[in-house]
């Protein structure tokens, strides 16, 4: 497929979304998809941002997902699964989940007004959304900052959007499952069927504690500060000061915040010798080594020098996840594709991510990586032209893909920013 046909195909998927009816919001979805659509219509791709952020609760947290108006929502699904609509901090109109996920919405915005041709309009939208997303992140470090290292601690795999990575495997492994009555703690891939059982434990527990966040620090089996959420808080920080000082609104919150977050992801999560960003379980007061992706992504924000940068892009480069001649690979899959355990058909177990290639080529720019950066644009868009739009692709080059689900509105949101970018 070439490029008007991949451009026609982006923007024929993207206008079918605007038709869909649904009154659901996912969070990382509104939010990736509004820049794609801000290049169709850029009042719908506010309007969207508007509609997502009506969940957010009164302490400032944005769930990660937006079930509809309590008025038009009748599925005891959405109101038994979370059980939050009676809680002090949830919205009086919508039901909503009880997690939130990374804060991308500093950046979304930025890019959003970059891409406005009525500034004015655009000018008003930042206006109105700067305090909402100014007391998010200030939920974010008032709530989830108990180590005051300004490093956020993630307590659902669902938060971070990387649930199923082998990142958490080893942290989900700590939770005991009852199988047949019997408690049992179990490792490896047996493990890995009870994920989504101990996913629901987790929500379980929430919901005994009434979703209070100091009750839920105390008791919660997950707490991991999670170098991929944090790199897409900081960047949304620098989004926020650059905002902030467009509108000439005080950013002295967003500097403070980003200066202890980049600190203290160098001086503790940064892996010298590996070349990446390690994750932290506060629980068991580890580190979790994880030749993932996003262990590197954030050489999307100004967390990592020169130095740094340039270790992290030996590693994409090398054959842990560029393959060899034998084994070429799409760049860049979500993990070490040498491990025991790769499954390239799996988005975050060595499947290649459109979304989060969209980040490491945002990174890569950044850092004047301009070859490398340009190849992972390149793969993307071949890999999507070969098999669909799809959120996901297995990246072994000369084999048939397994993709994810095609026509996916985040991926083409995604890909029309890579064709028309200037």
């Amino acid at each position: 497929m070439n490029k008007i046909k991949l451009i026609h195909k982006a923007r024929e998927i993207l206008q079918e979304h605007l038709t869909d009816s649904s009154d659901i919001h996912l969070n990382h979805h509104v939010g990736i998809r509004a820049i794609g659509l801000a290049r169709i219509d850029w009042t719908v791709a506010a309007n969207e941002i508007r509609s997502l952020f009506a969940g957010q609760w009164k302490n400032g947290m944005l769930p990660n997902i937006i079930f509809g108006k309590k008025s038009e929502v009748d599925s005891p699904l959405v109101k038994d699964f979370w059980k939050v609509e009676n809680h002090e901090f949830s919205p009086d109109t919508v039901f909503t989940s009880g997690v939130t996920q990374a804060p991308i919405f500093g950046f979304v915005l930025l890019k959003m007004y970059e891409l406005a041709e009525k500034k004015e309009e655009a000018l008003s939208f930042l206006r109105e959304m700067y305090p909402k997303i100014h007391d998010f992140h200030n939920y974010l470090y008032t709530n989830r900052n108990s180590e005051e290292e300004g490093l956020i601690a993630l307590i659902h795999p669902y938060e971070a959007g990387t649930e199923g990575s082998p990142l958490w495997d080893s942290v989900l492994d700590k939770m005991t499952i009852e199988i047949d009555n019997v408690t049992k703690e179990l490792k490896g891939e047996e493990s890995r069927q009870y994920d989504y059982e101990r996913y629901l434990n987790l929500i379980s527990l929430f919901q005994e504690n009434d979703f209070d966040e100091a009750k839920i620090e105390k008791k919660c089996p997950v707490r991991v500060q999670d170098p991929f959420f944090n790199a897409i808080l900081s960047w949304s920080n620098e989004a926020m000061i650059e905002i902030g000082r467009i509108l000439k609104e005080d950013v002295t919150d967003f500097v403070l915040w980003n200066e202890l977050t980049v600190y203290s992801m160098n001086e503790k999560l940064w892996d010298e010798e590996q070349g990446i960003y390690n994750a932290y379980d506060l629980v068991n007061k580890r580190f979790i080594p994880g030749d993932t992706l996003s262990g590197m992504l954030p050489i999307m924000t100004d967390v990592p020098d020169i130095d740094q940068a340039e270790n992290i892009l030996r590693n994409i480069k090398d054959e842990f996840f560029s393959g060899t001649n034998e084994n070429p690979m799409y760049l860049c899959p979500t993990y070490d594709v040498t491990a025991e355990n790769i499954q390239l058909g799996k988005k975050q177990r060595g499947a290649v991510s459109i979304y989060q290639n969209w980040l490491l080529y945002q990174g890569l720019k950044r850092f004047e990586m301009t070859t490398i950066a340009q190849k992972v644009k390149s793969d993307s868009l071949e890999l999507a032209g070969k098999y669909g739009f799809c959120e996901s692709f297995n990246g072994k080059r000369n084999v048939a893909s397994t993709p994810s689900l095609s026509d996916d509105s985040t991926c083409a949101a995604i890909l029309l920013d890579f064709l028309l970018e200037e």
